[in-house]
């Protein structure tokens, strides 16, 4: 059931307050806010987003990973667009979920072959995981698009 327009006031003003706590540099307590958002309106694709960001800059990875699972529960058609996409890249990297993040930043590049963010992020796990080969071609990459 949607909740109703207080409601929906009240669960805009606690994501309101946890997107200043997390521009502050206070990501405990823009948890805190957002789960307040999350109890009124659990489908809320914003507090989804800003409760990964919130849980990776508290070095939660797994619950920033849990938060991107249940944006793809209720938003299964917004998984690929590049901000969630981008999002569960860094948090499967930060989760060592390497295989999964390599894939899912393959995919990206295929996605968007002009955009260096998802090359970049490719190159760090390729150095990461001592690829150095894979991480040479992704630079080399990086800066031809950047010609």
């Amino acid at each position: 059931m949607s909740p109703d327009l207080n409601q929906q006031t009240e669960a805009q003003r606690h994501l309101d307050r946890a997107l200043a706590a997390l521009a502050a540099d206070l990501p405990e307590q823009a948890l805190t806010r957002v789960e307040k958002c999350l109890r009124i309106d659990p489908g809320n694709l914003s507090a989804r987003l800003v409760e990964a960001r919130a849980a990776l800059a508290s070095n939660r990875p797994r619950q920033a990973l849990a938060a991107l699972d249940c944006a793809d529960l209720y938003h299964p058609d917004r998984r690929d667009t590049p901000e969630l996409a981008m999002l569960r890249a860094q948090t499967l990297i930060r989760c060592q979920l390497d295989d999964m993040a390599g894939r899912q930043l393959e995919h990206l590049v295929e996605q968007f072959p002009d955009d260096v963010r998802p090359r970049r992020m490719l190159a760090e796990l390729h150095q990461r995981r001592g690829l150095t080969d894979a991480a040479i071609e992704s630079v080399a990459q990086i800066q031809s698009l950047q010609k």
